[in-house]
């Protein structure tokens, strides 16, 4: 652990911080997790090393009699094992080290680092394009390439999982060369729109992979979500711009992820944008397991074939339309059948870098996903552990009624009543010690 001996005074609590979380590795690990705290800055070949390995110098700010000082120091960490060295240039906070130490620990471990694949199609998002902020997430533990078809076979075909997501115009070779990495044991995610939006129209596409997604038992409708759970959304007319609760922008809440799978179970809250419904075809199938990942709330319902939506013209469900609809499903081969395992999502823009800027908890369920097909489900719940928000649970209008009433008259009532009691108490008290004087 490379820290400077003169911490500002509110870094100091971060040293302790550190060597408690070391001290419970080394515990765990029986004694083969060993460390100790060096400052660079008292040994001078040290402080080149540090900086080889990737830990820079960082500025500080300190306050001594009544002046503010810069000073320049080391926080940061090394992680050595046999010849490989993996680093954590600088550690701010206490929240998220775990997680990247388990990981740095991981990789040194390794005998190579697992690679990930963004297939690269007409409109594809990719590590390059749209997706730039959840590969810079996968970089930190996976090697990132892009992925085309040459001589009808992935290339580069030594990835440990692919990515598919949003395209269009899939082309039979396409899919027959997916599918061959797919059945061979390559981890897939399909991040597929089935209704594509563009300036608040809709318009059916993907057809060729919906198609291919249902030898999975996966069927990807051509429709669009709606739901009463819902994020906001930003909207222009001339001069002005307003936000307004949009029900395209379907928000998952705690109970709409699934307790049986590890890359959703500890997530609390997303959000999906133009999102559609998964159906699962065939739940007894001799030769996948096929289940829902992610539900939306039983307030949900779809538009199918006209879209509508400019948000004023809108319509509101039907009488009974509404109920959970999955946006995610989790497929693998049953035991002895086959090596299959992909995850598949009826939406591609909840992992785009808009969304991952204003939703922060949709990269978990993108991560968690590729972390369960490439290295398995160990550091998912580390990582579920930054889930930033819970949304309070929905109640009905009569349960809201009654709160409202309770906090504006209730409180009141409360307040009268105990002043009420003290008052007869009082009372009572008087008037006793009244009959016991006169009776003197």
């Amino acid at each position: 652990v490379y820290f400077s001996k003169n911490l500002p005074a509110n870094l100091s609590p971060l040293r302790q911080q550190v060597l408690d979380l070391l001290e419970e590795y080394r515990v765990y690990s029986s004694g083969k997790v060993k460390f100790r705290f060096i400052d660079p800055k008292e040994d001078g070949e040290e402080e080149e090393r540090v900086k080889q390995i990737g830990i820079p110098e960082v500025q500080m700010t300190v306050i001594e009699k009544d002046e503010r000082k810069v000073i320049q120091g080391y926080l940061g960490m090394g992680i050595f094992y046999e010849d490989k060295i993996e680093a954590i240039p600088v550690i701010e906070n206490i929240a998220n080290l775990e997680y990247d130490l388990t990981s740095a620990i991981s990789k040194v471990m390794l005998k190579e680092i697992p690679s990930v694949g963004f297939f690269s199609g007409p409109g594809s998002l990719t590590a390059e394009r749209g997706m730039t902020a959840a590969a810079e997430y996968l970089k930190k533990d996976y090697s990132v390439y892009p992925v085309g078809v040459v001589d009808g076979k992935l290339y580069p075909d030594s990835i440990k999982t692919l990515v598919v997501a949003g395209g269009e115009n899939y082309s039979e070779t396409d899919i027959r060369a997916i599918d061959s990495f797919v059945t061979r044991g390559g981890g897939a995610v399909f991040l597929i729109d089935t209704v594509k939006v563009e300036n608040l129209q809709g318009y059916p596409a993907n057809r060729e992979i919906s198609a291919y997604l249902e030898k999975y038992n996966i069927r990807l409708k051509n429709d669009l979500l709606l739901d009463k759970s819902c994020d906001y959304a930003a909207f222009s007319t001339g001069y002005f711009t307003y936000s307004m609760p949009y029900p395209f922008f379907v928000k998952i809440k705690k109970e709409g992820f699934s307790r049986d799978i590890p890359a959703a179970s500890k997530l609390g809250s997303m959000v999906f944008p133009w999102a559609s419904s998964i159906d699962i075809i065939d739940t007894a199938s001799a030769l996948y397991r096929t289940v829902k990942a992610v539900e939306t709330t039983e307030y949900a319902w779809s538009q199918e074939g006209s879209y509508i939506l400019i948000p004023q013209y809108i319509r509101p469900p039907a009488e009974g339309e509404t109920r959970r609809r999955a946006v995610a499903a989790y497929v693998e081969s049953l035991p002895g059948k086959g090596s299959v395992r992909l995850f598949a999502v009826a939406d591609s823009d909840f992992a785009s870098d808009d969304f991952i800027k204003r939703s922060p908890d949709n990269r978990l369920l993108f991560l968690n996903m590729i972390d369960s097909l490439s290295l398995g489900d160990a550091l998912i719940e580390i990582r579920s552990r930054e889930v930033t928000s819970i949304p309070l649970r929905d109640i009905s209008a009569k349960a809201r009624l009654a709160v409202k009433l309770f906090c504006t008259a209730g409180v009141s009532a409360l307040a009268a009543l105990g002043g009420l009691a003290r008052f007869i108490c009082l009372r009572r008290r008087r008037q006793t010690l009244e009959r016991l004087y006169s009776k003197e």
